[in-house]
């Protein structure tokens, strides 16, 4: 999502201000103390999440010089579509329309707006120095994990909840059946079967090296010693294995 419109109403100290055409990448806005620069930001928030009531402890900027408590921004999508959203104190929800003008669903906001809500947005994509002041702008679990898993895993990637599926791997291997009570995972317990599985293996590995020195010594008979015993006296162990092998 990119902010490309802003216009406001009345808002604190700012009235009847648009910016229009923002362009892609950085804009800095620059003013003097008290210019209305929190304000703006303020605003923006308050546009795309809702602004804050009086019972609050975020500022509520009543309008000072006149206006609509409230304004819109212009939206560009990451497919490109442009969108208006307006909103005002006291008007209810925001009202999200098209560049046609046609109306649209809090869903489609939700979505533009990467299903982040005001305190991740707040906290992570548009702080002010009143959040960096306080200490506990990250108390808030969705945030502390956005802004770990950023570091650690990379954009995009929870590791809550990654930690959550380890967790449900976890409780699988220890889980009781039903009808059967609980058992304890231990190394021992895991190493027992491997152990048995891999003795097993090593018996059988050594009953086939066995008989490697009669099937060696047949190798270094001649070819018509060979064909000779075969013709002959040597059959019944070849019948007994045709016996055994599954008929076709």
């Amino acid at each position: 999502m990119r902010i490309e419109e802003i216009r406001v109403d009345g808002y604190g100290t700012l009235a009847d201000v648009n910016i229009r055409e923002l362009p892609v990448g950085l804009t800095i806005i620059s003013g003097d103390n008290e210019a209305g620069k929190s304000t703006l930001l303020d605003f923006v928030r308050g546009v795309l999440f809702g602004f804050p009531n009086r019972n609050r402890r975020l500022a509520y900027h009543v309008p000072l010089r006149g206006g609509r408590h409230g304004g819109a921004v212009g939206l560009v999508d990451e497919d490109g579509a442009r969108w208006h959203l307006e909103r005002h104190v006291g008007a209810g929800d925001a009202l999200l329309t098209t560049a046609d003008g046609l109306p649209a669903s809090h869903e489609i906001l939700q979505k533009i707006l990467g299903n982040a809500d005001d305190a991740l947005f707040r906290n992570v994509f548009a702080f002010g120095l009143s959040e960096l002041s306080l200490f506990d702008s990250l108390d808030r679990e969705e945030v502390r994990d956005i802004v770990f898993s950023a570091g650690v895993l990379g954009a995009g990637r929870s590791a809550r909840r990654a930690t959550a599926e380890l967790e449900a791997l976890r409780m699988a291997l220890v889980r009781p059946r039903k009808g059967r009570p609980m058992t304890r995972v231990t190394p021992s317990s895991i190493e027992r079967p491997i152990s048995a599985r891999l003795a097993k293996l090593v018996r059988d590995t050594s009953s086939a090296w066995q008989s490697t020195p009669s099937i060696s010594r047949l190798s270094r008979l001649p070819r018509s010693s060979c064909k000779r015993s075969l013709d002959t006296s040597d059959t019944g162990p070849l019948e007994q294995s045709h016996s055994l092998s599954p008929r076709r």
